[in-house]
């Protein structure tokens, strides 16, 4: 499959979940992390979220977006591409987060071996107003969460007062 395909997916799971009865459309707010975290800055061009919450935010070149192979971090050439703190205009991704008008959580994990620093950063930037955006590191957390049960606590424990009534801000 390719990026596009991922994204085309993602809206489609998008939609079906904003027509379920009892979903409020004016309150989607979108979690994801590593790859999820790239598919959501690109679906909020395409329909309206309230907030994002990202770990271990991946981002991708812009090259090679249909195609169909996703280079993974194990591979040569994405560490050293995604250390690299980029500018806005950099990806799609990144353009589409510096155009969102939502508030975003960047979830760091402190000793992630595929989504460096930089990334994180990279993100972080994108948006226009830093007031919009918090910044929360996991210590002692790898990127896969799967073998960590106090850090996945941890993140747990982030996501449920992120999402505790009046904490995501309202503005759009």
């Amino acid at each position: 499959m390719s990026r596009k395909n991922y994204l085309d997916d993602a809206l489609a799971a998008y939609d079906v979940l904003l027509h379920t009865e009892g979903v409020d459309p004016d309150n989607s707010n979108l979690i994801g992390s590593s790859f999820g975290c790239y598919i959501a800055s690109l679906l909020t061009k395409e329909r309206s979220v309230r907030s994002l919450t990202f770990r271990a935010p991946a981002d991708y070149p812009d090259e090679g977006f249909n195609d169909a192979r996703i280079q993974t971090a194990d591979q040569p050439g994405p560490m050293e591409w995604r250390s690299r703190v980029r500018p806005f205009t950099d990806t799609e991704s990144l353009r589409r987060l510096h155009e969102f008008s939502g508030d975003v959580l960047c979830i760091e994990s402190e000793y992630d071996d595929m989504v460096p620093h930089g990334t994180v950063q990279s993100y972080m930037n994108a948006l226009p107003d830093s007031g919009r955006v918090s910044h929360v590191i996991l210590r002692g957390a790898p990127h896969s969460l799967s073998k960590s049960p106090d850090a996945k606590k941890e993140y747990g424990r982030i996501l449920v007062e992120r999402f505790r009534p009046g904490s995501v801000k309202q503005e759009h």
